[in-house]
Order: C-alpha cells, then sequence, then structure tokens
C-alpha cells in the first residue's frame, strides 16, 4: 500500500511540472516551488525533480540545481556530451540566469555585491565569509515595492550555493519567509520561498516564464502584482 501511495504521489508531481523545451540533447523545465532536485541524506521517501522525471525519461543529467524552496527553469541533458558540454559552459559564467525575489525591506537601487561566501555551510545556513569565502557575485535591481515589501531581479554571475538567499541578507532585505535566513517569520509548512528562476540562456537557446502562481499570489499578497505585470510587459 505505502508503494502505490508513493507512485501515486509521483504521478501527481510529475503533473505539476511544466516542461517547456525538450530537444534531443536537453529538456528545460520548471520546477515547483518546494520540491527538492534531489533526495536529501535523511529524506529517502520525499518526492524529487530528478526521480520524477527519470520515470519518464531513458536518461537524465543534472548540470546545475535550484533550492529546494526555489521555483523557475532547469535544464537536464539527456545524454553525457551534452551535460559535458553545458557543464564547462556554467564553470566558464557564459550560462545567464534571472530570478524575481519578493523581499522584507527595500532596495533603493541598483546594486552589485562582491562578498565572498563560506564554503561550508554552519547547520544550514551559508554566511559572508572574508577570510576563506569563495568569490561570490550578484547584481540586483528594484523591481517594485509597496508597504515595506519588495520585489528585486536577482542576476547571479557566480553560482554559490544560497548565494542569492544570502546576499540579500548582508543587504537586510531577505526574502519574505525564508525558513533559513529570515527565521522572525512564520514558516511555510511545505518550505516554498519567493525566489522565482524566470529566465535561462545558454548558446543559442534562451527562455523566459511568466511568474509561477505560487509567486504571484505572494506578489499580490502584498500588493506587487500590478507592477510585476508591468515589468514583465517590458520585458517581452
Amino acid at each position: 500500500e505505502r508503494y502505490w501511495m508513493f507512485i501515486q504521489q509521483a504521478l501527481n508531481a510529475y503533473k505539476n511540472i511544466e516542461i517547456l523545451f525538450e530537444n534531443n540533447d536537453f529538456i528545460v523545465v520548471n520546477k515547483p516551488h518546494g520540491m527538492a532536485v534531489v533526495k536529501g541524506r535523511n529524506r529517502i521517501d520525499d518526492i524529487v525533480l530528478y526521480d520524477t522525471l527519470l520515470a519518464m525519461y531513458k536518461s537524465l543529467y543534472l548540470v546545475h540545481r535550484l533550492d529546494a524552496g526555489t521555483g523557475g527553469l532547469m535544464v537536464l541533458a539527456k545524454n553525457k556530451k551534452f551535460c559535458l558540454d553545458l557543464t564547462k559552459e556554467f564553470e566558464k559564467h557564459n550560462v545567464t540566469k534571472k530570478y524575481l525575489c519578493i523581499c522584507d525591506g527595500i532596495l533603493e537601487k541598483a546594486v552589485t555585491l562582491m562578498l565572498p561566501i563560506s564554503k561550508r555551510n554552519y547547520k544550514g545556513l551559508y554566511k559572508v565569509n572574508f577570510k576563506s569565502g569563495k568569490k561570490s557575485i550578484t547584481s540586483f535591481y528594484p523591481v517594485a515595492q509597496c508597504s515595506g515589501k519588495s520585489v528585486v531581479l536577482a542576476i547571479p554571475l557566480t553560482g554559490r550555493t544560497h548565494q542569492i538567499r544570502v546576499h540579500l541578507k548582508s543587504m537586510k532585505i531577505p526574502l519574505t519567509g525564508d525558513y533559513i535566513y529570515n527565521r522572525e517569520i512564520e514558516v511555510d509548512n511545505q518550505k516554498k520561498i519567493p525566489l522565482y528562476a524566470f529566465y535561462l540562456q545558454f548558446g543559442e537557446y534562451s527562455f523566459q516564464s511568466k511568474p509561477s502562481e505560487y509567486f504571484f499570489l505572494m506578489a499580490q499578497k502584498y500588493n506587487l502584482d500590478k507592477m510585476l505585470n508591468q515589468f514583465y510587459e517590458k520585458m517581452s
């Protein structure tokens, strides 16, 4: 009975994963907020993105990841050659990723942060570490603001774990509802955060997605939805 319940959960999870593009080399998917990419050490029963997709494809290779709470665009390779080629492009910083964030606080003007982030986490948290941290660069741009909340565009130029979340916290405008870096909040039991990877570009390919339902409802909750729509109109 437990097995069939797991299968049903996996099928339901697959229905929630939008396939934006597919060819012989790769697929681009829209990962739901709250779904981990791979299983954690002590969470072997979790429904995760990679295993769910692997059940539908003969072979898939992970090229990059998103945090479990983050939603948005991911590319997965269908063969080893493309996986190696795209991994090299990520290493050379030739892949562009853009995120939208809903934050506690206001970003007054565009800023690029160059704050090194610790190599290891401390009880799940990564920190700014000037002594031994890895080079980490993120550009931030204000998109919308209302009553102490704001939508921010984030463009990471390096790919450190939790990079955007750590840099936002360092500016004292943490992600709204971030269960790791903004603990003075009511934690979402599903562990979703309003961080959405809406744009992905590599080589001749570029992909853009409208806000997830979760992200848009969060924006609506704080009266940021109209300005968010205006931002997308300008992008199109």
